[in-house]
């Protein structure tokens, strides 16, 4: 997905619903037909996926406080999947992007 005029990355590629990555590029010019090309990339996790791991977690912690066991172990489970697969997701677009700049990165001309 494209930036806007206004936005402060470039690209966003998402990796699914909960996990994405941003790249920002900067193009500087140096005399002789010369140009560096500067590439800047950060994960981010989506809102949604961050609240449910949170309310989960919260949920957890109080059929902990009840001693309901069984509850607690699935409430985490439940937790602990939305958060690995927050990380996969940005994982994965991270590394889709760093395998196409990396033959940018090392081509000199």
């Amino acid at each position: 997905m494209r930036g806007g005029d206004y936005d402060r990355w470039d690209l966003e590629l998402r990796g699914g619903l909960l996990g994405s990555t941003r790249m920002l590029m900067a193009i500087e010019e140096h005399g002789g037909g010369k140009q560096l090309v500067k590439f800047r990339a950060w994960p981010r996790c989506a809102p949604v996926g961050l609240v449910l791991t949170l309310l989960f977690a919260i949920l957890s912690a109080g059929a902990a406080l009840d001693q309901a066991w069984i509850a607690c172990v699935m409430l985490d489970a439940m937790a602990l999947l939305f958060l690995l697969t927050m990380f996969r997701e940005c994982a994965a677009t991270m590394g889709a992007i760093l395998r196409v700049i990396e033959p940018v990165r090392l081509r000199k001309e």
